[in-house]
């Protein structure tokens, strides 16, 4: 499930798409919020786009860099060499932070600025039903939370390999 701004497609699983459950009806209007954050312009929305599109190649360069490094050092022997690649790789995946952190009031904003109010007014769901809705969006605002603390995680295991 996932909004794609450059098709300005909300693309959803056949579970969420024909569904009928709160967590389909709540990711389904959480996706169409990032369709109305694009669509109205909105800064923060263009900020994730722009920095998500620059940054694709981050994460597969980090890892290159980590997973050559010593295979590079076996070769050329420059232990100067061996701190620059393992320092640019560890650099590149912080990136991956920065990223969710931007993201992350983005996520916000169409979980409980735009669904949840939508999904109030129109009433898609009964009102019982509210709170299940909000803590499916919750949830769906959280992913990259935890998204950023597995880059952190990965970082501090990197740190552990190479035994800083």
């Amino acid at each position: 499930d996932h909004y794609d701004p450059v098709a300005r497609a909300v693309r959803l699983l056949p579970q969420h798409h024909d569904g009928r459950s709160i967590a389909a009806v709540a990711i389904a209007a959480h996706e169409v919020s990032h369709a109305v954050q694009h669509a109205r312009g909105e800064q923060l929305f263009a900020q994730r786009i722009a920095i998500v599109s620059k940054t694709l190649w981050v994460d597969r360069i980090a890892s290159g860099l980590l997973l050559l490094a010593p295979v590079v050092f076996i070769f050329v022997q420059a232990p100067a060499l061996l701190v620059l690649q393992l320092v640019a790789g560890l650099a590149l995946l912080a990136v991956h932070v920065v990223v969710h952190a931007v993201t992350l009031p983005v996520e916000f904003d169409a979980s409980f600025g735009k669904a949840l109010p939508a999904i109030e007014r129109g009433r898609y769901l009964g009102v019982n039903d509210l709170p299940a809705a909000r803590r499916v969006l919750t949830a769906a605002a959280w992913t990259y939370v935890a998204a950023a603390l597995a880059t952190l995680l990965n970082i501090a295991r990197w740190f552990r390999v190479l035994r800083f």
